[in-house]
């Protein structure tokens, strides 16, 4: 096989491919309360990992490219 920078690999793939294309998200999940902290966070463990993981499974075709504070879409300020 021929010798391509990973860039232009990494496009050729994404134009042969026909499985879905990856989605640039990423989130906040605030100040979580653990043993490290004392308990003093906001949030439980749970409560601060269910936007990341809802991120992680949103389907083909969802807006990329977006910064979420919980489960809300908000600025990168």
């Amino acid at each position: 096989m021929e010798q391509r920078e990973p860039l232009k690999l990494c496009l050729l793939c994404s134009e042969l491919s026909d499985s879905p294309r990856i989605s640039n998200v990423s989130s906040s999940m605030g100040k979580l309360k653990t043993d490290i902290n004392g308990n003093l966070g906001d949030f439980t463990v749970k409560e601060g990992g269910a936007s990341p993981v809802r991120l992680a499974l949103l389907p083909h075709g969802s807006p990329s490219g977006l910064f979420f504070a919980r489960n809300r879409v908000s600025s990168y300020k």
